[in-house]
């Protein structure tokens, strides 16, 4: 029965005791801050380490995540950009070929039959791997291919066939270095020579006074034309009589895989 009455007295002095060695904990350390700090680090040291060593894994944890998150909302933008490239690009080409069913539509109404034939080609050889900017193809003379003939991909002209092999041939790229041939600009009928700067790339010279703009298609005049090139840029200055006009091919040609040789 005597210990049914001491129970809740106990009870009731833990809280008490629990204070009061608080208490003695922080006036230790008071003390021992104030006259032995150097003992002070010492003792909670063991404690502290551990912590801090969480603290700094925390940290850098934190760090990675948002680096995380910043590298994929980059990514994101990055491939929405180049997801709009390449619907520009497609809506070019659609526009080039929209622009050749209209010529065949013209000459048809004329009287002109325009007649399509070709050999598909693929290539071997692209121009990073093969020399003076050219491609090799798997399309030689047992597959119909002739010297001179057109190469186009995708509606695009790219150059014409240099040298013929028996069941594979050279391509020579008209945007090679040193190559020069005329084009027009689709629309306003203005004559361009243009100038090889190699990898697609062209650059011609025209008059300040002459209206060129970016984005302006330049084509191969024939009984059906064929697109060569849009303008790029276009730079001019005030004192200068000449401006200078940048075309590139619409077709990334290090990443070419098939070809047709237009036959004549």
């Amino acid at each position: 029965m005597k210990t049914n009455y001491l129970l809740p007295n106990r009870r009731r002095s833990l809280p008490r005791r629990a204070l009061l060695a608080a208490l003695v904990f922080l006036l230790l350390l008071f003390l021992l801050e104030a006259f032995a700090p150097v003992a002070l680090f010492q003792i909670i040291r063991p404690v502290a380490e551990p912590l801090f060593r969480l603290r700094d894994i925390l940290n850098s944890g934190m760090q990675s995540v948002g680096s995380f998150f910043v590298s994929k909302h980059k990514l994101a933008g990055e491939n929405l950009a180049l997801e709009r490239r390449v619907e520009n690009l497609e809506s070019e080409l659609l526009a080039l070929q929209s622009v050749a069913e209209e010529e065949e539509r013209l000459l048809a109404e004329w009287g002109r039959k325009v007649t399509k034939g070709g050999v598909l080609g693929r290539v071997l050889l692209k121009p990073y791997q093969s020399p003076y900017d050219t491609l090799l193809i798997d399309a030689g003379v047992r597959e119909g291919a002739v010297v001179g003939a057109r190469v186009v991909s995708r509606g695009i002209v790219l150059g014409e066939v240099a040298e013929v092999y028996t069941h594979s041939s050279k391509v020579k790229l008209y945007s090679s270095p040193g190559e020069t041939l005329f084009a027009e600009l689709l629309g306003s009928g203005l004559t361009l020579e243009l100038k090889g700067k190699g990898a697609g790339n062209f650059s011609a010279s025209l008059p300040s006074d002459v209206a060129v703009k970016v984005n302006d298609i330049a084509v191969i005049p024939q009984l059906t034309s064929l697109p060569l090139a849009r303008v790029a840029a276009v730079e001019s200055k005030p004192t200068e009589s000449f401006k200078a006009i940048y075309l590139r091919s619409p077709v990334n040609i290090f990443e070419l895989q098939w070809v047709e040789i237009l036959l004549p």
